[in-house]
């Protein structure tokens, strides 16, 4: 069973670096993946999610079908086909999908995105975000299923918004953070993933690798040029999106490396 997250009541944050675009109004492909997240017992919701993926959405807040296994490699991605007949032959234990359809008559959005749950006697059932619950499908918005993203991974209880933890793409964000107050730009995609992949599993080094980058430079006064400790950048990272950090610095982080370009997804 899909958990229920309700976009259109609940999350006013910014979605990703977009400024004047939120998760309530154009975040239901990210709140629909959060829900698959939680299924497979991922300790996350639409806020962490979106703090995880803050440096890997296209054009800063669109969302692609691989963003959801590279942020937990143990969902599978297996396809993104068009038409409703492949959701018939998926199993609700293993799989999941996200959903698009055409809101445009319902919703006035060229897109939408739902969290698939299960078929029964030929409909097809899927959490809704904009409603914030299990409908079918085509009964509320008509004949309008498009392309079905298609998942894999082992259910597991837990999870949601109650034990939420630091994802594990923020080490991504935390290199952006430290290569902006050292150098003052961007990291390449080598150096995103040099850095994430040397940060420790808890963040431990994190100022020590910052010395480092502020070392190539010939600078000794490492504190005046970049933050100095985790929990500073963790604060800084949070204060690119509206509202109050979604997560709490506890538990493991994983680096996750740059991933294959892919179409932006149309939020909705």
């Amino acid at each position: 069973m899909i958990p229920t997250y309700y976009c259109q009541r609940d999350y006013w944050d910014q979605l990703g670096r977009c400024a004047g675009i939120t998760i309530h109004d154009y975040g239901c492909y990210l709140t629909a993946a959060a829900m698959i997240a939680v299924k497979y017992g991922k300790a996350t919701n639409p806020p962490a999610l979106n703090q995880a993926w803050m440096w890997l959405y296209v054009n800063g807040c669109d969302a692609t079908d691989y963003l959801l296994p590279s942020t937990y490699p143990d969902i599978a991605y297996v396809s993104s086909p068009w038409g409703r007949e492949h959701l018939f032959n998926l199993d609700p234990g293993r799989n999941s999908s996200i959903v698009q359809i055409d809101g445009t008559a319902t919703l006035g959005y060229i897109t939408h995105y739902l969290a698939w749950d299960h078929c029964e006697g030929g409909r097809v059932y899927a959490v809704d975000p904009w409603y914030g619950d299990l409908c079918d499908v085509e009964s509320r918005y008509g004949n309008v299923i498009q392309k079905v993203a298609i998942y894999e991974g082992v259910p597991v209880s837990g999870g949601g918004d109650d034990d939420v933890v630091l994802p594990e793409g923020f080490k991504v964000g935390l290199s952006h953070v430290a290569y902006a107050a050292v150098y003052n730009r961007e990291p390449t995609q080598q150096e995103m993933f040099d850095f994430s992949n040397n940060l420790n599993a808890d963040g431990s080094n994190y100022n020590d690798l910052v010395q480092g980058l502020a070392g190539n430079l010939g600078n000794a006064d490492v504190a005046r040029i970049a933050p100095t400790n985790l929990a500073n950048s963790v604060d800084s990272l949070n204060q690119t999106v509206t509202g109050p950090p979604p997560v709490m610095l506890t538990g493991p982080i994983t680096a996750t490396g740059p991933i294959s370009p892919a179409p932006p997804a149309d939020q909705g």
